[in-house]
């Protein structure tokens, strides 16, 4: 297991050493959000994104690798992305791949006269396209949010807060009270991105922009919170990523942990890559 996270790292390290890194990617719902990516893009056009991220499940039951492929498209305030994953799950005796479950987006930004604050409403839809039970769950899942941002100069505050409800469609369904919710793994314990049938999901980070050369580089603090609603413990994680912004491209490094006795994986690794192309539907 300590072999797969080194490789993850050492290729997340050579993408955040070999190119530019990007804008704040914060919390839309799940933890990554391209809408905020393509805002510091040229547009409007398609932005496509590659973003990839490593999982360690507590107690040594495994880990899980996603790789996402996706696409922004951003016109004055309108905001339409999808992403499809690719998953590749490792276990001590046992290892599967295949595609996860796809993940299409929308949301509106709105901001005032002076564009020091500026809100997003906003919603994700999780689409059931898992290729076996072992890489994702089988029912649809969606996520309203709220996303907002305040600028100080070289500093800024992002607060992102959201819902996550099971639309259903699973075999077994959801029980409301337990993780049993016909989940990936769920008879050994290991579950991918686990949920309960409805929960609360905030982030807030702080941010530090400076240029370098020319590009923009911001370091920020992340904190994590996922609160279920049917009276499970509140799960907490804290993290630093590090984005870098130039010309037609936006990259990002994060790393997380959990900081709290409740939790659903002991840390994780990823990166994100955005690329403004020329393209754009005609009709917009």
């Amino acid at each position: 297991m300590l072999k797969q996270i080194g490789m993850w790292f050492g290729a997340a390290l050579a993408v955040w050493c070999g190119f530019p890194l990007g804008t704040a990617q914060a919390s839309c719902g799940l933890d990554h959000c391209p809408m905020d990516a393509a805002e510091r893009l040229p547009g409007p056009a398609l932005a496509v994104q590659v973003q990839g991220r490593h999982t360690v499940m507590p107690g040594e039951v495994g880990s899980y690798s996603e790789t996402f492929v996706g696409g922004v498209f951003r016109r004055e305030g309108l905001g339409v992305a999808a992403r499809l994953p690719l998953v590749a799950v490792f276990q001590e005796d046992s290892q599967s791949y295949g595609m996860g479950n796809a993940v299409a987006m929308l949301d509106w930004k709105f901001s005032g006269e002076d564009r020091l604050i500026a809100f997003a409403l906003g919603g994700q839809l999780e689409i059931p396209t898992a290729t076996n039970d072992t890489l994702g769950d089988s029912h649809w899942l969606v996520l309203p949010y709220l996303r907002s941002k305040v600028d100080w100069g070289s500093v800024d505050a992002n607060v992102h807060v959201g819902g996550a409800q099971v639309l259903g469609g699973g075999s077994q369904g959801h029980d409301g009270h337990s993780h049993s919710h016909d989940h990936a793994h769920e008879d050994d314990g290991f579950v991918i991105n686990e949920h309960t049938a409805s929960e609360f999901l905030g982030r807030f980070e702080l941010g530090w922009n400076a240029p370098v050369a020319d590009a923009a580089v911001r370091t920020a603090a992340l904190f994590d919170l996922v609160a279920p609603l049917e009276g499970e413990p509140a799960i907490g994680s804290v993290g630093l990523a590090v984005d870098w912004a130039a010309g037609d491209n936006v990259f990002r490094l994060m790393v997380m942990g959990a900081v709290t006795e409740a939790r659903r994986s002991t840390g994780r690794v990823g990166f994100g890559v955005t690329h403004a192309t020329d393209w754009a539907p005609r009709w917009l």
